[in-house]
């Protein structure tokens, strides 16, 4: 099942005593890597720990690290274009053969070897992140991509947290057990959506959202705004915790209520704040970290693309956007839906976040 779902559910404190809610993908593929027995078979355990280090980042080899996990680490080079022929799209598509062929080991200013490029596969590289960069923004970004993961990850949670399902609980709390490789190795998406929507779960929340999916029922995108608006509590809104969330999930679902005059539960409502990718990476996918086969020293891309340097001011606009359960016949009855309450829903976000940002001040 896919693993980008484990950065939005709930985790249990590991034995390590790290967070119960962070982000876990890496953690659970380094334990299947380092536990899955048909992996032991094949590879012994000082590979499977090497692999796994990699992964994680102890592990004494950059060049390899780069590789596993950095601005041109294979993993995006496949992505992207399969991710654009699955799709049929060419928003990701750029010339995997040369930028391979542009890359090599550069030692840094530390003399120690690292992935960098060729000088003349700088424009390859330009390449590859306006790709990455609008493949993220048609398809990754797309408003119904967004409804069905944010539909699929509430349907877990309430799951969990509204319907009890110990099973589900299990399935989606990594503890870092070998236990649990073995338990979610046995699922895939078809048994997800085909076992939680079976005649026993009827009636819970669970059931109902991944039937919608299946059905090709999707909630609506009725509100949509641009964080900047509400000034000084943007960043109360951007990393809003659940309560926040969810106070806002109960104010739309009231709004929307009386304006339909047909009841819609605020635990279907979903609150989601997001900031779209920049074309200039950012964190681990800085490509000022990449060296450039320069003579006669190593220069850092950014010093070598111009492109690059001029995607410095680059910053789109962070969003709130609400999904609910309603429906409608055309795209008229959507304008007007979104149109009516637009105002309503504006009101009671900046109110909610007023609220919280007044709160933490007198803590």
């Amino acid at each position: 099942m896919p693993l980008h779902f484990y950065s939005s559910i709930r985790t249990s404190p590991r034995q390590d005593g790290s967070s119960d809610l962070e982000d876990v993908h890496e953690e659970v593929t380094t334990s299947i890597i380092e536990h899955h027995p048909e992996l032991a078979r094949i590879m012994s355990p000082d590979e499977r720990g090497a692999v796994a280090g990699l992964i994680r980042g102890d592990y004494g080899d950059p060049v390899g690290r780069s590789i596993i996990s950095g601005p041109l680490d294979a993993d995006k080079q496949d992505y992207l274009l399969r991710d654009s022929q699955m799709c049929g799209v060419q928003h990701g598509v750029y010339d995997i053969d040369r930028l391979r062929q542009s890359l090599v080991v550069v030692p840094d200013p530390g003399e120690v070897d690292a992935l960098g490029i060729e000088a003349d596969g700088v424009h390859v590289v330009e390449q590859f992140l306006m790709a990455k960069y609008y493949i993220t923004s048609q398809v990754y970004a797309h408003r119904v991509r967004l409804i069905t993961d944010q539909m699929l990850v509430r349907a877990i949670v309430l799951g969990i947290e509204e319907d009890g399902l110990e099973e589900l609980r299990r399935l989606y709390t990594f503890d870092g057990t070998p236990e649990f490789v073995m338990r979610y190795s046995e699922w895939d998406d078809y048994r997800f959506l085909t076992h939680f929507t079976r005649e026993e779960f009827d009636g819970s929340y669970c059931a109902k959202l991944l039937n919608a999916l299946q059905c090709r029922k999707l909630h609506k995108q009725v509100f949509e705004d641009d964080l900047s608006v509400y000034e000084d509590q943007s960043a109360v809104l951007l990393d809003a915790p659940d309560a926040i969330r969810t106070a806002i999930e109960n104010r739309a679902a009231e709004a929307i209520s009386e304006y339909i005059r047909e009841r819609v539960d605020p635990k279907e409502v979903i609150c989601y704040t997001y900031r779209p990718k920049t074309v200039r990476p950012t964190t681990d996918d800085d490509m000022d970290g990449v060296l450039v086969a320069t003579k006669p020293r190593p220069l850092p891309f950014g010093q070598r693309s111009r492109f690059y340097r001029s995607l410095e001011t680059v910053q789109p606009e962070a969003k709130i956007v609400i999904f609910a359960p309603v429906t409608y016949e055309t795209e008229h009855e959507r304008s007007r839906l979104r149109r009516d309450i637009e105002d309503l829903l504006r009101e009671a976000i900046a109110e909610v976040a007023r609220d919280a940002a007044e709160e933490e001040c007198e803590t």
